[in-house]
């Protein structure tokens, strides 16, 4: 499933010299069929002119996530066999960023900013973490700054949809990510290629999931902006 040739996906702005993310290719799209059954049903309602439908929000986001793993797994690889592609991982973990930036920002405003500054920390955090790893130094100072920027986005993310964005679900979110991502590369720099494949399978099956936090929790908190919700939120 992890093709580790493949062309790095966008990471964070400040990750010239830094760079070494973690995760990679997510998940695969299941929401399609999820569109085909309502369509089938005729269980959805038809989208309004000006609403957004809520199948194809879910599956955005999930395609966010594919490429946030997936470029992060790159970009440790990256990292750690110094190939000359890093430089287009960067690029592509920046883009990922953006992206993730753009789909909150017609719900959450200017409010996305901060959290993008914050989610670019979070790939030039965990660059920093890979490239202690592979100098032999002490990891712990920079997954400790990586673990209090979850936290950051954490806040951030509670402040703008207080209900459906817990503080304490969304944080064991991000950790859970991290705790997946930085196994994902210990294992690859110690030579155990296999443990960390399998690592990145379930880093993809996390995506997924943080994926549907994001943009469930957008329409939970803004039901009136999204038709055919019923298919994907079982309402």
């Amino acid at each position: 499933m992890v093709n580790d040739g493949r062309v790095l996906k966008g990471m964070a702005i400040a990750m010239v010299a830094a760079l070494a993310v973690l995760s990679v290719p997510l998940l695969a799209l299941g929401d399609n069929g999820s569109r085909e059954a309502c369509d089938a049903q005729q269980s959805c309602p038809s989208a309004a002119m000006d609403a957004t439908s809520a199948v194809a929000f879910r599956e955005d986001w999930r395609e966010i996530w594919e490429d946030h793993v997936w470029y992060t797994r790159e970009a440790i690889i990256g990292i750690l066999t110094d190939s000359a592609s890093t430089s287009e991982t960067v690029n592509q973990l920046i883009q990922v960023a953006a992206d993730t930036r753009e789909a909150m920002r017609p719900y959450y405003g200017d409010q996305v900013d901060a959290f993008y500054t914050e989610l670019v920390g979070h790939f030039t955090g965990a660059a920093e973490v890979v490239q202690t790893l592979k100098a032999g130094g002490d990891v712990n100072p920079a997954v400790e700054r990586l673990y209090a920027n979850a936290e950051n986005m954490s806040a951030l993310m509670n402040n703008m949809n207080p209900q459906f964005w817990k503080f304490d679900e969304v944080n064991a979110m991000w950790r859970e990510h991290l705790d997946l991502t930085i196994q994902e590369a210990v294992q690859y720099f110690n030579g155990d290629f296999a443990g960390s494949a399998a690592t990145f399978n379930m880093i993809s099956d996390q995506g997924l999931e943080m994926a549907d936090m994001f943009g469930d929790g957008i329409m939970n908190q803004f039901p009136d902006r999204f038709s055919d919700r019923a298919c994907v939120l079982g309402l």
